[in-house]
Parts: structure tokens; sequence; C-alpha cells
């Protein structure tokens, strides 16, 4: 059934010609009665090749919304066109996925797994927009150093010194060791820290495999809400909380 659903989707979505999209009729034609039964979340094995690693996400997302309680059973069309999209861009494996929609893929396949008091909203908010999360090259992206420049803040510096900080790496391995009561070996100098920028308001960052994504919107709206001469030390430390916010997610995969 691998590399079935996200596939079956995109034809079910095609073929509605309802505003509203009925996800628990689709998810249940999918999973329900198949053997074995579908009790636990798909694994992504990050050590298979590229476009192994896509399949299995595109089909875990839909298997985390079967799973997911929480998950609206049914959502409106329109809320759904840009994730239908992203499945259109990734259904070939043999084409390269971009950072863009690697970045996407990603936030969707833990979104899938989330709860909120208020699921219906929360999950439309972030769906809808999901195709406006842009990756910048922090190295040659003159979009990117013009919105670091304006927070008069060194944002690569930051990051630099996380990675290099051996009493965080301590402290957040010991952490982890203790929740998990399994012993850890990571590098954390492979971790990659990127920016994006996105137009879902709520969101502050999220990690993938061995990469921690951070949004520049959120540092440039607590830049302008804050006095200038604190300004610059409070995106500082925000940079750094959502760091060691997502690393811990990293350590925990």
């Amino acid at each position: 059934m691998l590399r079935t659903v996200a596939n079956s989707f995109i034809k079910f979505y095609d073929d509605c010609n309802d505003s509203v999209l009925n996800l628990k009729e689709f998810l249940s034609q999918q999973y329900d009665d198949k053997s074995p039964l579908p009790a636990d979340k798909l694994k992504v094995k990050y050590s298979e090749n590229n476009s192994e690693v896509i399949s299995v996400m595109r089909e875990a997302i839909f298997k985390n919304m079967y799973l997911n309680s929480e998950f609206p059973e049914e959502v409106n069309r329109k809320d759904f066109e840009a994730f239908c999209e992203l499945l259109r861009k990734t259904v070939d494996e043999t084409n390269d996925v971009g950072d863009n929609e690697m970045a996407q893929l990603t936030l969707m396949l833990h979104l899938t797994k989330s709860s909120s008091s208020d699921s219906n909203i929360f999950f439309s908010r972030i769906i809808s927009r999901i195709n406006t999360i842009k990756v910048f090259s922090a190295e040659n992206d003159d979009a990117f150093f013009k919105s670091v420049r304006k927070l008069n803040a060194d944002l690569f510096s930051v990051v630099s010194s996380i990675k290099d900080n051996g009493q965080i790496h301590e402290i957040s391995c010991s952490v982890v060791q203790k929740l998990t009561r399994k012993s850890i070996d990571f590098n954390f100098g492979e971790v990659n820290v990127k920016f994006f920028a996105s137009n879902i308001d709520i969101l502050n960052g999220f990690a993938g495999h061995q990469t921690i994504y951070i949004s520049l919107d959120r540092l440039k709206y607590i830049y302008e809400m804050k006095k200038k001469e604190e300004s610059v030390f409070i995106v500082v430390l925000e940079c750094i909380r959502i760091i060691q916010h997502e690393l811990t997610h990293v350590l925990l995969r």
C-alpha cells in the first residue's frame, strides 16, 4: 500500500465537487480492514536514498491523519489546495525535491501528529499556507541578508556558538537520556540550521532529520515589537530558545 495513499488523495481531491473534503471517509477507505492493521505510525528511515525518504514521508502524513483522533474529519477543500499541490510536486521520485518542498513535507509530517484545543482552526491555518514556506539559502540569498540586516543581529554567530558549545550539548544529551533511558551518541556539528519565511504567523520553527528550521518572520516580529535598545538582545535570546527547543526534538528522534 506504500506510495499509493498520497496519489489516491490527489484523485480524491480532484474528483471532489463539494467545498468540503470528507477526510474520514477517504482515510477509512484507505486503511480500514487492511491487513496488517495500521496500528503504528510509519517510520521514516533517513538512511534510505532521498527518493525513498520522500515517498515514505508522503505516506506517513496520511497515516498520521488516520491515527490522530484530533485531526478534523472534514475540512474545507480550499484549505487543502496548497497541500495537494505539494503532493503533485513530489509525486515523481525521479525529480529532485528542493529545500522548500522538503521543509513543507517535514512540517506536514509533524503537524499531522499534533493536537490542539481548537483543531479545525489550528490545522487549517497551517495547512492552507504550507506552500508559503520558503527556505533561505543563507550563503547567497540577497533577500536573506537584507532581512537579517534589518534585525541588526548576527544570526550566523548565534547558530555557530550553540553548535560549538560543549556545555549545551552535554546538558541536552543528559536531559534526553534521562527521559528515554537510552545512551546518546550525537554529533551536533552535523545539524543544519536553516531560516525560512512564511505566512504562518503562529510558527516559530520546527525540526526535521538533522535540520532545524527557524522562522525569520517570527524574529522580525519580535524585533519590531520591542524597544530598539532591547530588540537585538531579545531576538538573539529567541533564536537561541528556538534552536534549543528544536534541537531537543532532533535528539529525541
